[in-house]
């Protein structure tokens, strides 16, 4: 059985030239879990996304979804911790997938003495930072259900994976209109680099936290500026690269949810994003709230314009005209890969990660591990904390790098006041 390869899928793929296309999530468990019942729950999600049973076939030209007869005991397995169950977690939170022979998924249990860790690996083919979460949830609620009872079956189907599903609530008038909308790809042609050495062979993940008084003093200071979080997370990234690379033009692409034009699929669980561009120029002198304002007023008039749609209009097209060698070749000239980028995966709702009485007590996801010279920050947030990450594979220099830039960019958001 065949599972349609959408445009964005595709457009993961082609990313795959600058990282490995993988979403990660890491959560820490307030008990064990069950182990057969986490093995059935991953099972019946495929039902509602056929595409985690399947694997990539690039035999015969244009990559295609082939499903395979995998089941949860495919893709989940029970790790021991030992005395390092921090050290073991960080090791398995790194591993690729063959998206040619394995599940789109996979799924670890480091089991402590009285409590575990799990570790959640999703293809970026399959799914963004918004259905990754909706994955999650749909995990949990069917974990429960089985844990409850084990014949459970709540008779999931699968949801529209599509990009067409963004455009049923646009007249004909309005998509044409979006056609001749500015939508500056060329900004990312003039992009920042960060220089690190890199490593193919050194994966590294790393972490910094802001701790729930410090997001609390955040969310305040936004309020007072008319801002957003996200902008000052935006802002402090920013403003720690013009001084890290001592330039002064900064351009960034950050992720926008289009599920905003199609409040039907908040729970699909696929790829339904686009990119806002943020261009900012920051002179030595200038402060936080002067870059703040800058951001503010830049992300504000891109959230009022539909110009987002227009590359997604631009890839279905590509995607359905041209032929897959055509594509493959033209696409470096159709579609700038970003060098430098940022993601903000969001909140992850800590009431819906319970697996039966099992409470989740802290986490976090991140995005792709980058091949040298592309770099990504992102951020999601769990119980009032908000996690940053970077995650590249680069050198014992790099790593040292990366965990100053991470520290710069904390400085930054405890500057204001």
């Amino acid at each position: 059985m065949r599972v349609k390869m959408e445009s964005f899928d595709l457009l993961q793929y082609f990313y795959g030239r600058v990282h490995e296309p993988l979403i990660h999530g890491l959560f820490r468990l307030s008990a064990p879990l069950d182990e057969q019942a986490l093995k059935k729950a991953v099972t019946l999600s495929a039902r509602a996304v056929p595409l985690i049973f399947c694997v990539c076939d690039l035999k015969n030209g244009r990559p295609r979804w082939e499903a395979r007869p995998f089941s949860g005991e495919d893709a989940v397995r029970v790790v021991p911790a030992g005395e390092d169950e921090d050290g073991v977690a960080a090791s398995l939170l790194a591993s690729p997938i063959d998206i040619t022979r394995e599940p789109q998924l996979k799924v670890f249990v480091v089991r402590g003495s009285f409590k575990d860790s799990l570790l959640v690996i999703m293809n970026h083919m399959a799914c963004d930072g918004s259905g990754f979460k909706a994955y999650l949830r749909l995990l949990c609620g069917l974990y429960t259900g089985l844990l409850n009872d084990p014949a459970y079956d709540p008779g999931i189907k699968p949801v529209p994976r599509g990009s067409g599903q963004l455009f049923l609530n646009f007249s004909l008038a309005e998509k044409v209109k979006i056609l001749f909308l500015k939508y500056d790809l060329s900004a990312l042609k003039r992009q920042t680099r960060f220089r690190l050495e890199g490593d193919k062979n050194m994966p590294l993940m790393l972490t910094r936290r802001i701790e729930s008084d410090g997001l609390s003093r955040m969310r305040a200071y936004a309020k007072r500026k008319g801002a957003t979080v996200n902008d000052m997370a935006l802002c402090a990234y920013a403003r720690a690269l013009a001084r890290k690379t001592g330039r002064t033009r900064v351009v960034i692409p950050c992720p926008m949810d289009l599920r905003k034009y199609r409040p039907e699929a908040k729970d699909a669980v696929c790829n339904l994003t686009s990119n806002y561009f943020l261009a900012l120029d920051i002179d030595a002198g200038a402060g936080f709230d002067e870059t703040l304002s800058a951001v503010t007023a830049q992300m504000q008039a891109q959230k009022r314009s539909a110009a987002c749609l227009k590359s997604v209009v631009m890839l279905e097209t590509a995607f359905r005209l041209l032929p897959y060698r055509l594509l493959s070749r033209s696409f470096s000239r159709l579609f700038t890969i970003p060098v430098l980028s940022y993601t903000n995966l969001g909140t992850i709702d800590k009431g819906a990660m319970r697996f039966g009485g099992v409470e989740t007590t802290a986490g976090y996801i991140t995005g792709a591990i980058k091949y040298a010279p592309y770099f990504q920050i992102a951020v999601s947030t769990f119980d009032g904390v908000m996690t940053l990450s970077c995650n590249f594979y680069g050198t014992v220099g790099d790593q040292a790098a990366i965990t100053d830039f991470l520290e710069a960019v904390c400085r930054e958001l405890g500057s204001p006041n």
